[in-house]
């Protein structure tokens, strides 16, 4: 996950949702993407234990720790998009790897990442089906990375449209072994 998040933020087309606006706070506060994504899964963390702890697993807070840490480590590969071609092979790795990473992070069982667990919490709060709750989510968190200076293009809508479909393959491939 940590891979395809640092080569989305490296392919300069834009990112996921989450990736936006987590790239978005590290612009504004002058701080790493990894410790952005970390105080970020933190807040939610909190949130989440508020509203409905029974969504928090141990692979909760690995998530949330380790994706940080991991991110800062992919940033300081020396991959540089220095041509169109460049920046669509990193953003098509990207989807593959950060939708296959959240596939097999699923298919633990050992809880689901704050925001996932927020989105659910929205789906039963607000008495909306999951899809209008991701729709919701992904639709803010997209807004308020722009708000703090993400970057948004072309990768921000693909991440959007592949991540559901390439999860579902790898969950599905799992399953079978």
């Amino acid at each position: 996950m940590s891979l395809g998040i640092a080569l989305f933020l490296k392919s300069g087309l834009g990112a996921n949702p989450l990736t936006t606006f987590t790239n978005g706070v590290s612009l504004t506060v002058n701080i790493s993407v990894g410790t952005a994504s970390q105080l970020i899964m933190l807040s939610l963390l909190i949130v989440v234990f508020a509203l409905d702890k029974s969504r928090i697993g141990i692979g909760t807070v690995i998530n949330g720790v380790c994706v940080g840490i991991f991110i800062d480590m992919f940033m300081k590969l020396p991959l540089e998009a220095t041509h169109w071609s460049i920046q669509w092979i990193l953003l098509i790795i990207a989807c593959v790897l950060f939708s296959m990473g959240l596939g097999l992070y699923v298919s633990s069982n050992l809880g689901e990442g704050t925001v996932d667990a927020f989105m659910i919490i929205i789906k039963n709060k607000c008495h909306v089906p999951i899809k209008i709750a991701r729709i919701i989510l992904d639709m803010i968190l997209v807004g308020l990375g722009f708000l703090l200076g993400s970057n948004i293009g072309i990768g921000t809508i693909i991440g959007m449209v592949t991540t559901g479909p390439i999860m579902n393959q790898t969950m599905k491939y799992i399953k079978k072994k």
